[in-house]
């Protein structure tokens, strides 16, 4: 997991809070920034230096305030210094770029003056390809597999969708799958790029939290279960299913078969990594608009998020005659872990879902 140093004004806090903190970790960073007033140059050695030496990343968030501060400039000074490749700088609100540094002009700034959810989605995709592609699989497709991807997805876009994700602002430390809550941003990758080899780009993220009623009525890709995606909680209320996840009020770590009365817990080997992790899969009508459809993929662990979008992907899935034929579903999944990495991916339970409510 990245540490990723916030450099701010004191009276720029609560844009941090509210707009960063979330997200960041949601994409499982570790985001460090002075919570308290720096009041001296030798407590700004002990504290604020030793966090910029740990931390791979270096966001400055920039508004009159922060131009102000020879405490933000001492900062991006040794950012320019030690990091340059890894400097993100928000804007938020109306000043002067060269008032922090005379290299700040020349950087890629993010505008979050206006147009907060573009900014919010550049943001994602500048650290989730800089930091994840590694995990990511070469999606290009053989010619039967495009096909049937274009089958699933191209009416899907056609109506309107969108991809919702948990933000991991209470659950931070439960959701801990290796590498903190990265298995749902790197699933949200893999949608991407596949989309990508498809031709089809912009599709809109959005934050559970942050979704008003008129959003929830479009077609819908829930990330993450009940823990951490409040939309996820919602949606699954709604449904009848005979797959269950664990009650998230108690954190409890399993999935549970109602029908064959069995649950299904993810293995911990040595130094308790998780060995293997099971997921969820629901493709259904959206309960919040019938007319529209809503896949929701969660894991016991991030990983097993990830594994859910694997799946979805696969040929295995998108010729099974429920999907073919447009039925409500639902599946478990079950996949190895191996190198950080969902592996050998089988589906134990596929069946329709019951008349929902």
């Amino acid at each position: 997991m990245s540490r990723l140093f916030i450099s701010h004004a004191t009276a720029d806090r609560s844009f941090v809070e509210q707009e960063l903190l979330g997200l960041l970790r949601a994409l499982g960073f570790d985001p460090w920034f002075a919570e308290e007033d720096i009041q001296t140059a030798q407590q700004w050695e002990r504290s604020i230096l030793g966090a910029l030496k740990s931390s791979k990343w270096f966001v400055l968030v920039m508004s009159p305030r922060s131009a102000m501060s020879e405490w933000v400039k001492d900062e991006i000074s040794w950012a320019i210094d030690e990091i340059p490749d890894h400097i993100i700088p928000i804007l938020i609100e109306d000043c002067h770029l060269r008032d922090f540094h005379i290299r700040i002009p020349r950087l890629q700034y993010l505008d979050f003056r206006k147009r907060i959810r573009d900014a919010r989605e550049a943001l994602v995709e500048l650290l989730v390809n800089s930091e994840y592609k590694p995990y990511i699989r070469d999606l290009g497709p053989p010619d039967a597999l495009r096909d049937l991807r274009q089958r699933f997805w191209r009416p899907i876009i056609d109506d309107g969708l969108q991809i919702v994700l948990g933000r991991f602002t209470e659950f931070s430390q439960f959701e801990q799958s290796g590498f903190l809550g990265v298995g749902d941003a790197v699933a949200m990758t893999e949608i991407q790029s596949c989309l990508g080899t498809l031709g089809i780009s912009g599709v809109p993220i959005s934050y559970a939290d942050r979704l008003d009623g008129d959003a929830l009525k479009t077609n819908l890709i829930l990330l993450g279960g009940p823990d951490a995606n409040v939309l996820a909680r919602e949606t699954v209320s709604r449904l009848i299913t005979t797959l269950k996840f664990g009650d998230p009020d108690r954190h409890v770590i399993a999935l549970f078969d109602s029908q064959g009365d069995k649950y299904f817990v993810p293995r911990r080997g040595a130094s308790d990594k998780i060995e293997n992790d099971f997921g969820i899969i629901f493709w259904c009508q959206n309960p919040f608009e019938p007319r529209k459809r809503v896949l929701l993929g969660a894991g016991s662990f991030g990983y097993g998020t990830w594994a859910c979008v694997r799946h979805v992907l696969s040929s295995e899935f998108l010729t099974n005659s429920l999907v073919a034929r447009g039925a409500n579903l639902e599946c478990l999944i079950e996949a190895d872990i191996l190198w950080e990495t969902p592996q050998r991916i089988r589906a134990h339970i596929v069946r329709e879902l019951p008349s929902q409510k």
